[in-house]
């Protein structure tokens, strides 16, 4: 199957080829555009079509995670128009960070993303997938229901630590979100046990709620938990029973090495 998307897409770059001079990232735009803009026809335009939803799902995944991987200019690359179709983009103050996730479409209430971080190490980047593949979309539940919305950057110099804000949907009632801290080192792109509770250092702090509590906020996407990077105060709301969101909030000050618990 990969073998016959990379066939597809260089059969696209050949005909596209013309007079005017088209860098080899805006053809590979163009190409991942008019494959979601099929993804998003096989999904609501049509009768729904698994097999094509699958097809075009997989030649847009293979492909951004090739040239993520292989080509350093994607890194400073803005895909502008791609992220007006599919909104996946989100990239660190330093840009040494990016992630790329999107809705496949592949699920109905309970919806799957696809994520591919990017990062950049030692003056190369590279590109790994931060869920299961796409064979395995909703095998990981967890894993591949969250799309990210935010990046925070802890440190500075080689004690950067990266806080990923992201977002899942379980049901049209059952959503979530999730800080999850990684740094980069000689093993890549790595969690960062840094937020301590009552289970010890930990490298995320989810939340669980119900979406319907919460339906009278304005802004989307609805954001819970809210960081002060001035402060390095990471504010965690209150949940009842995994359901009810209430106005309190747990605070966590970090300090320098782990964030920890603070009393208001």
């Amino acid at each position: 199957m990969r073998i016959i998307t990379v066939l597809l897409f260089f059969c696209f770059l050949f005909c596209e080829s013309n007079a005017k001079k088209i860098s080899t990232m805006e053809r590979v735009e163009t190409f991942l555009v008019s494959t979601y803009k099929n993804i998003c026809y096989y999904r609501f335009q049509c009768p729904y079509e698994d097999e094509k939803l699958f097809r075009f799902n997989r030649q847009f995944y293979d492909t951004l995670l090739h040239y993520t991987s292989h080509y350093s200019e994607s890194m400073k690359y803005p895909f502008k128009e791609l992220d007006e179709v599919a909104r996946v983009i989100k990239t660190s103050s330093d840009s040494n960070v990016r992630i790329y996730s999107w809705d496949t479409l592949l699920g109905g209430t309970m919806s799957f993303y696809g994520c591919i971080v990017q990062y950049r190490s030692n003056n190369k980047v590279y590109s790994n997938s931060m869920n299961r593949t796409i064979e395995n979309i909703g095998v990981d539940y967890k894993r591949n229901n969250e799309y990210c919305s935010r990046i925070y950057i802890l440190g500075n110099g080689e004690r950067k630590t990266y806080l990923l804000f992201m977002y899942g949907k379980f049901s049209s009632r059952d959503m979530s979100e999730t800080v999850y801290a990684y740094t980069i080192n000689d093993k890549g792109f790595t969690p960062a046990p840094i937020f301590k509770n009552r289970k010890g250092l930990q490298s995320s702090l989810s939340v669980y709620y119900n979406f319907f509590t919460i339906l009278h906020k304005r802004k989307r996407p609805i954001v819970l938990m809210k960081f002060n990077p001035k402060d390095t105060i990471l504010f965690i709301p209150v949940v009842k029973n995994y359901d009810t969101v209430t106005t309190r909030y747990l605070s966590y000050l970090f300090n320098d090495q782990f964030f920890a618990y603070v009393k208001n």
